[in-house]
């Protein structure tokens, strides 16, 4: 044994290391073994449970100082304009009122999720999925901001439903360094349970909050409803399966299955800095554990190997 002092940092062992001296030279880096992670299950009737913090206890510092928080440490309250611009061409619309919902969505802390692919939908993403309507999102919310004591929800938005196929709709909402990514969706109508969003956006680059930029929005299936076209007849999914985007070969959709489908964008985000109040430090509390809406269910996650090989001939084993 010899220890080294002072501490070193961690470093990779690779041909030009010189850390030791059996990986020199004639050592390939080749992998020595890998680790396979497998779900096994989903328990879709649990909600979870969490111990760990969200990212890091509150500052308590002032506007002056900007302390970090989760990779971001702009100054002040940022107040953004959200466009939703729809242009559903492609796959075909149905020829009778194609529409799209009142998007809806809030700023939050960075460990708390909306929707995300293969996540499953919490009831208010699965009823704005299937029927357009905000409510019961709206509602979600305010739970998990009650329930964290203001800690995970910034500030929530709802534009108003676009009628027509093509066509845009815009919302205002504000953001601060506890706050500093954005999330939304709207149900593209008439459908089973279709959507379009975007999931935890950054609004923050280090110091600096962004001023005006634009995201392509593609169709998601939310997983609670069996439908396969636009008409189809309600047909909950049982259990509630991932959220998955729809694209050409998916099985949950006969309209996005073909293979003439290009996955172009139904549309783009953007969002547009307005104003910042510097004078302003964010909806400030004590940091509450990180929270999901309830009945997101429970993933069980089985280590099922783990191979470790070694080459005798490259490696000294004591």
């Amino acid at each position: 044994d010899d220890d080294t002092m002072p501490r070193e940092l961690i470093a990779r062992l690779s041909n030009s290391s010189t850390r030791t001296t059996q990986f020199r030279s004639s050592y390939q880096n080749q992998a020595l073994g890998t680790f396979r992670f497998q779900r096994v299950s989903v328990d879709t009737t649990t909600a979870p449970t969490y111990s760990g913090t969200c990212c890091a206890a509150a500052p308590t510092t002032s506007t002056t100082t900007a302390a970090t928080f989760c990779g971001c440490s702009a100054r002040g309250v940022a107040s953004y304009e959200a466009t939703f611009n729809f242009v559903w061409s492609s796959p075909a619309p149905p020829s009778a009122n194609p529409h799209w919902s009142p998007p809806t969505g809030a700023s939050h802390a960075q460990c708390f999720s909306m929707w995300s692919r293969d996540q499953l939908a919490t009831r208010g993403v699965q009823m704005m999925a299937e029927t357009g309507k905000p409510t019961t999102l709206l509602s979600e919310f305010a739970d998990v901001d009650t329930a964290s004591a203001g800690w995970q929800i910034g500030s929530t938005f709802k534009g108003e439903p676009v009628p027509t196929a093509s066509g845009s709709t815009a919302a205002n909402f504000t953001a601060d360094r506890y706050h500093s990514v954005v999330s939304a969706g709207s149900m593209m109508a008439p459908s089973p349970d279709w959507f379009v969003g975007v999931n935890s956006l950054n609004l923050c680059n280090g110091n600096e909050w962004r001023d005006d930029f634009t995201v392509d929005v593609f169709t998601y299936d939310a997983g609670t409803d069996n439908g396969l076209n636009y008409t189809s007849a309600d047909n909950e999914t049982a259990p509630h399966q991932p959220i998955a985007r729809l694209e050409s070969g998916t099985s949950r959709s006969d309209i996005f299955r073909v293979s003439s489908y290009l996955n172009t964008p139904l549309g783009t985000f953007r969002f547009r800095r307005t104003a910042i109040d510097l004078t302003a430090e964010g909806k400030v509390a004590t940091c509450a554990k990180c929270l999901l809406p309830s009945g997101t269910g429970r993933t069980s996650i089985d280590l099922l190997m783990f191979s470790l090989v070694v080459l005798l001939g490259r490696m000294l084993v004591c």
